[in-house]
C-alpha cells in the first residue's frame, strides 16, 4: 500500500482561475511520489490533501472525511483504492461545480461530471452520455465497474484528449463540454466517443493492464474498437459500425503502409519511446485487428472470451497472448490453426497484405494471392524492425458474388491458392465483406469493371462499408502503382449517384491526394471541376438549409467545405453572406466552420480581428475550437506569421492548442512555408514547451513535413533534423520523410498520364 500525503500542492494560475491536476501516463507518477512506478507493480494507494477551504479536492476515490488541518487549510481523507498502476493515479484540487446521476444497473455507481461555475451547464450531455455507457459496458463485459464513483472532469489546459484515471477521468474542454446551441454535430460525435474510449478504459487497462508498454495496443486498440460500440449505444442514429470504416479502418490502412511503421507489438526501453507509439497503429490498428477477430470468431464467442480475460486477469496484468488464449478457448476454432496462430502474424510484424484476385485464364476458376501492401517500394533499410512470418498472413478472407450474395469465408494462409467454388464469366466478386478485415483487395481489370458497371447501375447492390472500402482500396493501389488510375477514376464517376456519408467521404479523401499532386499544374482547374461534378447533387440536395440526421449534418458540412475548397463560387459567396449577416447562431451548427473558415480565407484584416474577438469571448470550448482553427485558414502573409509567433505565448494561444494551430497553418497553401520555417527558426522553444514525452511533437513534424513533394524540400528537412533531439517525434520524422518520396516517385510516374486523363475527360466548356 502506497499512502500519498500532499500538503500545500502547488497550484498554477490559468485563464484566471487556479486548478492542479495531475497527469501520469506513461512513466510520471515517480516525479509527484516515490514509486515502482512501472504498469505490472500494482499497489493500493491512499490519499490525504490539504487544500484550502475555497477549493475542492478530487482523488480516484470517494471521499472519506473533510477535517480542518490549522491555519484555515482543510485536509481531505480519501478511501483506499483497488489495487492499481502508478500511471492510473489522479488528484485534482480546484473550484469546479458539478451535476451528478447514478447509473441504473444495481450498483448504482455516483457519476459526477465538474467544470468551471460558468460553465457547468455543458455538462449534462457528458454526463448523459456516461451514464448511458456505463450501464451498457457493466452488461457487455459482465464484469461490474468495480469502483463506488466515476468522476469526470474538464481541465482547462490539457495536451491530452482525455486520460482515463480510474474513478478520476480527466478531459479536454473539447472533449466533454457540450452546447447544444453551438456546438457542431462533429463536435457533439466527439464527446461521444471519447468518453466513450475513456470509460472503455476502466475495464481494458485499468482493471486488466497490460504487462509492460510494448502491449500499450492491448488497452488503446481495444478501447479504440469498443468507443464505437459505446458511442453507438448512447446515440444510434450516429451510425458508428460504418463510420469505422473511414475515421479508424482506413486511417490505420495509410499509416501502416510504410516501410517505416512498426509492429503493433514494439519493444520499448525508454518514455520517448513509449510516447512515440501512442500513434495510430496502436490506437486504429489495433481496434481494426480487434474488430477482424470479433467477425471470423462471431460476436457471442467474442464476448465471452472478453468476459473470461477480465475475470482470469482482473487487478493484475497481462500480455498480448493471454487475450488470444481466452478468444480461443471461447471460439470454434480448432487447434490446427488457433486465434493466436492467426493474430501473431498480425500484431509481430508491420504492415499488412494486398490480396490480389485473378481468373485463371481459360478457365472459370479464382486465384487468390498475398503480398505485403505498401505506397513506397524502397527497401526495409531504414526499419529496424524484420518480420518472422517473412511478410505472410494468415488472412480471413471474406467474400461474395454477384450471383451468390451470401457471404463466405476461406483461409488464405500461403502465398497464393485457388478458391473452391468457380465463377461463371460476367460474374463478379467482391471480397473482404463489409471492410471488416484489415487488408485490401485488388482485382484483374475485367472483375473490376463488373463491379463498377453494376454501381454505376445500383449503388446498393454493395453496403455502405463495401463502397467505402472499395474507394479506399482502389485510389490507394493506383497510388501504390497496382492498379490503373483509368479504373480508380472510373470508379468514382458512380458518386454521382452516392447518397451516404461515409463512401462520400471516403471518395473526397482519396481523390484530394490527386487533386493535391496536381495543384501547380495547369489541368488542376479540371481537377476541382470533375470532382464538383460528381458531388453537386448530393450537395444540392443537402443544400445550406438544417437537417435532423446526424450523418446528413456530417455530410453537409463536408460536402460544402470541400465545395469551398474547389472554389465552387456560389458556396464562396454563401459563406460570406452568412459570415457578414452578424448573427451566426442562425447557421445550422455543421456548417459553421465552414463559414468561419471561408470568411477568414477570402476576407481582410478586419474580418480577422473579428473572428479573433469572438474567439476570446466564446466560453463554449467547442466553439473556440473553431474559431482558433478558422485562424489559420488566413491567406494574409503578415497575419500568418503574427499568429505563428502568437503560438508561442500562452497568455494569448493556450499551449495545448499550439501544436493544432501551427499544423492548421501549415495545412493550407499558403502558410505551409511560413509554418515549416517558423518551426525551424523556433525549434528548441518548441521542443521544451512539448517535452521529451508529448504526444504533439509528432503532430508537429508531420505537418509542417509531409506535404513537401520535392527532391529540394527532402533534402533541406534532412539537413536540418540530422542534428535534432526529436524525442518522441523520431518515428514521425522517418514516416514524413518517406511520404515525401513517395510525393517524388508519384509525380515521375503518374502526373503526366493523370493530367492527359483530365484533358480527355473533362471539357472546358462542361
Amino acid at each position: 500500500c502506497v499512502i500519498i500525503l500532499c500538503h500545500h500542492f502547488l497550484l498554477v494560475d490559468l485563464f484566471p482561475r487556479e486548478i492542479a491536476t495531475t497527469h501520469f501516463e506513461a512513466t510520471d507518477a515517480r516525479a509527484a511520489f516515490p514509486c515502482f512506478d512501472e504498469p505490472d507493480l500494482k499497489a493500493n494507494f491512499t490519499l490525504s490533501m490539504v487544500r484550502e477551504h475555497r477549493h475542492i479536492s478530487l482523488f480516484n476515490m470517494p471521499l472519506k472525511a473533510s477535517v480542518a488541518h490549522g491555519d484555515g487549510l482543510m485536509q481531505d481523507n480519501y478511501e483506499t483504492s483497488v489495487k492499481m498502476s502508478t500511471y492510473l493515479v489522479a488528484f485534482v484540487v480546484c473550484d469546479f461545480k458539478n451535476v451528478t446521476s447514478h447509473t441504473n444497473n444495481k450498483q448504482k455507481t455516483m457519476v459526477r461530471v465538474f467544470a468551471p461555475e460558468d460553465q457547468i451547464d455543458q455538462a449534462h450531455y457528458a454526463l448523459e452520455v456516461a451514464v448511458k455507457v456505463l450501464d451498457y459496458y457493466n452488461d457487455f463485459f459482465g464484469v461490474p465497474y468495480p469502483l463506488p464513483k466515476q468522476d469526470m472532469i474538464a481541465i482547462p489546459d490539457f495536451s491530452a484528449g482525455a486520460m482515463e484515471n480510474w474513478g478520476l477521468i480527466t478531459y479536454r474542454m473539447t472533449s466533454i463540454l457540450y452546447d447544444p446551441s453551438k456546438t457542431s454535430a462533429s463536435g457533439k460525435q466527439w464527446i461521444a466517443v471519447v468518453i466513450a474510449h475513456e470509460l472503455a478504459h476502466q475495464w481494458f487497462g485499468n482493471i486488466v493492464t497490460m504487462k509492460w508498454w510494448d502491449d500499450l495496443w492491448l488497452n488503446e486498440g481495444f478501447a479504440s474498437f469498443v468507443e464505437y460500440m459505446g458511442a453507438g449505444k448512447a446515440e444510434p442514429s450516429f451510425g458508428m459500425r460504418e463510420q469505422f470504416v473511414y475515421q479508424t479502418l482506413q486511417q490505420a490502412l495509410y499509416l501502416d503502409s510504410f516501410t517505416n511503421s512498426h509492429p503493433i507489438q514494439v519493444p520499448v526501453n525508454d518514455p520517448a519511446e513509449i510516447s512515440a507509439i501512442f500513434d495510430k497503429i496502436s490506437y486504429d490498428k489495433g481496434a481494426s485487428l480487434i474488430a477482424m477477430v470479433q467477425a471470423f470468431i462471431g460476436e457471442g464467442n467474442f464476448k465471452q472470451g472478453l468476459h473470461d480475460y477480465l475475470t482470469a486477469h482482473a487487478y493484475s496484468n497481462a500480455r498480448t497472448a493471454d487475450l488470444w488464449d481466452s478468444l480461443q478457448k471461447a471460439s470454434s476454432m480448432d487447434s490446427s490453426m488457433t486465434v493466436k496462430d492467426v493474430m501473431d502474424t498480425w500484431t509481430l510484424q508491420m504492415g499488412y497484405p494486398v490480396v490480389t484476385v485473378k481468373r485463371k485464364p481459360g478457365t472459370n476458376q479464382i486465384t487468390l494471392s498475398q503480398e505485403r501492401f505498401l505506397l513506397s517500394h524502397g527497401s526495409d533499410k531504414t526499419s529496424k524492425y524484420t518480420s518472422p512470418y517473412n511478410y505472410t498472413w494468415k488472412v480471413p478472407f471474406t467474400y461474395r458474388t454477384k450471383s451468390n450474395p451470401k457471404q463466405q469465408l476461406v483461409w488464405l494462409t500461403e502465398k497464393e491458392m485457388t478458391l473452391p467454388t468457380p465463377l461463371s464469366a460476367g460474374d463478379w466478386i467482391k471480397g473482404n465483406m463489409l471492410t471488416g478485415g484489415f487488408y485490401r483487395v485488388n482485382y484483374e481489370p475485367s472483375l473490376w469493371r463488373l463491379i463498377i458497371q453494376d454501381l454505376k447501375t445500383n449503388k446498393d447492390v454493395l453496403s455502405v462499408r463495401d463502397r467505402a472500402g472499395l474507394l479506399d482500396d482502389a485510389f490507394s493501389l493506383a497510388r501504390a502503382g497496382l492498379l490503373s488510375y483509368d479504373i480508380a477514376l472510373e470508379l468514382l464517376a458512380y458518386l454521382a449517384q452516392e447518397t451516404e456519408y461515409v463512401p462520400m467521404v471516403t471518395a473526397i479523401s482519396s481523390y484530394s491526394f490527386v487533386s493535391a499532386r496536381l495543384l501547380v499544374t495547369h489541368v488542376f482547374p479540371k481537377v476541382e471541376k470533375y470532382m464538383l461534378n460528381l458531388i453537386s447533387n448530393r450537395l444540392h440536395a443537402l443544400n445550406w438549409t438544417n437537417h435532423d440526421q446526424h450523418l446528413a449534418k456530417l455530410l453537409q458540412g463536408s460536402l460544402i467545405s470541400r465545395a469551398v475548397s474547389l472554389g465552387d463560387k456560389a458556396s464562396i459567396h454563401r459563406a460570406q453572406q452568412l459570415f457578414k449577416a452578424g448573427n451566426w447562431t442562425n447557421i445550422p451548427d455543421n456548417l459553421r466552420a465552414t463559414v468561419y473558415n471561408t470568411a477568414v480565407e477570402y476576407g481582410d484584416d478586419e474580418t480577422w480581428e473579428q473572428v479573433f474577438r469572438a474567439y476570446t469571448a466564446s466560453n463554449v470550448p467547442t466553439e473556440k475550437k473553431q474559431f482558433l482553427y478558422a485562424l489559420t485558414q488566413t491567406r494574409d502573409p503578415r497575419r500568418i506569421q503574427l499568429f505563428l509567433r502568437d503560438t508561442l505565448n500562452d497568455k494569448v494561444i493556450r499551449s495545448q492548442d499550439s501544436e493544432s494551430m501551427i499544423s492548421g497553418i501549415a495545412s493550407q497553401d499558403t502558410g505551409h512555408l511560413f509554418a515549416w520555417r517558423f518551426v525551424q527558426q523556433n525549434w528548441d522553444a518548441l521542443y521544451k514547451m512539448y517535452g521529451d514525452t508529448s504526444f504533439q511533437l509528432s503532430g508537429l513534424v508531420k505537418a509542417v513535413v509531409a506535404p513537401f513533394n520535392t527532391q529540394f524540400d527532402f533534402h533541406e528537412v534532412s539537413e536540418f533534423f540530422k542534428d535534432k533531439n526529436l524525442g518522441p517525434g523520431k518515428m514521425a520524422l522517418q514516416q514524413s520523410l518517406e511520404t515525401v518520396n513517395t510525393h517524388i516517385t508519384w509525380a515521375a510516374k503518374h502526373q503526366d498520364n493523370i493530367t492527359q486523363w483530365f484533358k480527355t475527360h473533362v471539357k472546358d466548356n462542361e
